[in-house]
């Protein structure tokens, strides 16, 4: 492998384990095309097994695509390469992701368009609607993530630990959500998956560069100090990182907005209820529409006492609907 930028010494690393570090994560020009063919296969190959994981809502098989995936090791060496200051791998890393990412989206849609399973079933999977609303703790996940995988890759003894970096990373299953949600025409769902592929992305970046750093796969001058090219490697994962925060913590802010709205509506209609035998069976908020179901053999009291808590909570332009299901009790001796 023709190494790009080595007239520099690497502290703390020889040079044999660097160039084996390298082998590890970076393409060797010679077998450009055949690497090209297996990172695809691999892709493809854990795309269908997380898309149809998705859809049955199964956890294992989940995790099972995430260790066939192949894009921790580009993403690795894009890290490597953006505090290295090596431009060729840099592209080279960043389209391998590039591509891997759009292939795995489109093939997902396409297999999701193949599930002989009704829409509302799918959009009800847990496996789905866990990767659709990232957060703060996604970011952490990320981080922890992406310094293992660094770490592993330059400690080349705790190889074995490669995998449970993969899993608990999770790249490909947000890629495979985008896909679902999108062929089920729920982009609501698509941009929460995309949101979390990217925090990973993000994470992931910025982890592994430090690690990259602090354990020495990084060149240094003569003198001991770090080349220019680390510390601007450094400020870009960083900056990715602060970027994707803002999105995520107002998803957050909603979030916990939304349950608290919830918890006070369903608060304000128990009490509406009051000692008649109706039960909340659903209790739907969207926005500033709230919509009520209630069931039982007795009829509900007028809704205009909790229409006006429901507009004291929302605003004054939220709407509210109830809607009764008679329902007799069977009672058993």
């Amino acid at each position: 492998m023709r190494h790009e930028g080595r007239s520099h010494h690497h502290h703390g690393l020889s040079p044999i384990t660097f160039s084996e570090i390298e082998h590890d994560i970076y393409v060797d020009p010679a077998e450009r095309g055949a690497y090209i063919v297996r990172f695809a296969v691999l892709m493809a190959l854990s795309t269908f097994i997380a898309t149809f994981g998705i859809a049955t809502d199964s956890g294992p098989v989940v995790i099972g695509a995430m260790l066939v995936a192949p894009l921790m090791t580009p993403l690795l060496g894009l890290s490597g390469a953006l505090v290295n200051g090596w431009p060729r791998r840099l592209v080279e890393s960043a389209l391998l992701i590039l591509g891997g990412s759009i292939g795995a989206i489109g093939l997902a849609w396409v297999a999701a368009k193949t599930f002989p399973e009704p829409t509302f079933v799918t959009e009800r999977s847990s496996e789905l609607l866990s990767r659709t609303a990232p957060g703060t703790l996604d970011l952490s996940i990320a981080l922890a993530a992406g310094a293992a995988g660094a770490y592993v890759t330059v400690h080349r003894k705790a190889v074995g630990a490669m995998p449970g970096a993969a899993i608990a990373v999770a790249l490909l299953p947000p890629l495979s959500a985008v896909g679902i949600a999108w062929s089920i025409e729920r982009t609501d769902l698509a941009s929460g998956a995309l949101l979390l592929f990217f925090t990973n992305l993000a994470g992931i970046l910025l982890a592994a560069s430090v690690t990259f750093i602090a354990t020495g796969f990084v060149a240094r001058l003569h003198d001991g100090r770090f080349l220019p090219s680390a510390r601007h490697g450094l400020m870009i994962a960083a900056v990715t990182v602060l970027a994707i925060s803002y999105p995520l913590g107002r998803l957050g802010r909603d979030a916990v907005k939304a349950a608290l709205d919830e918890s006070a509506i369903s608060s304000a209609t128990e009490e509406w209820i009051g000692d008649r035998k109706l039960e909340i069976e659903r209790t739907t908020i969207e926005g500033s529409d709230v919509a009520i179901e209630v069931g039982g053999p007795d009829r509900p009291p007028s809704p205009a006492p909790l229409a006006v808590a429901v507009r004291e909570r929302l605003g004054p332009d939220a709407t509210l609907v109830v809607h009764y299901i008679p329902v007799e009790y069977l009672h058993t001796k």
